[in-house]
């Protein structure tokens, strides 16, 4: 069926850069964030519904849950779908990595990632409990473990 603008199942390509180079980035931090002004980003993210990171090594991905913890790695490209644990279903974010791809994926015409920028589509399914828009923000930690400051790159409208 495919995704459809305002659908809560999304393709959303996340993407985020660092200024000495691609192979400097260990993890791609993103969030959609019900918070944030929607022409700029500013006051976000914040209401977080879905918070995830990237692992470009290990081409795996992790979901945080809504208590703060992390749930387990799954490969991009042919893992298990991760979900947050709310007891409601409609509340649940869930990453659906073996639809999600990145440059590694098996599968996938290899191409070396641009030098400054790491791209991750990722096949989401958004919280379906309210109408909102999603903020779509992307930071990124270095060798060193220094945080870059979250990136705004627009909203996904997730229409009931």
């Amino acid at each position: 069926a495919g995704t459809k603008l305002g659908s809560p199942h999304a393709a959303i390509k996340f993407s985020a850069s660092y200024p000495t180079g691609a192979n400097q980035v260990i993890a791609i931090f993103g969030a959609l964030s019900v918070g944030g002004n929607d022409a700029d980003g500013t006051q976000g993210p914040s209401g977080v519904s879905c918070t995830f990171s990237y692992d470009p090594v290990n081409d795996t991905v992790s979901l945080q849950d809504h208590n703060g913890s992390w749930l387990g790695q799954s490969a991009v490209g042919s893992g298990s779908d991760l979900s947050t644990s709310d007891q409601n279903p409609q509340d649940r974010c869930t990453i659906h990595t073996a639809t999600s791809t990145s440059w590694k994926s098996p599968g996938r015409a290899q191409a070396a990632p641009m030098t400054y920028v790491v791209d991750l589509p990722l096949d989401l399914s958004l919280p379906t409990s309210q109408s909102s828009k999603y903020h779509i923000y992307t930071w990124v930690q270095d060798l060193n473990n220094n945080l870059t400051t979250p990136q705004y790159s627009g909203y996904w409208w997730n229409i009931n």
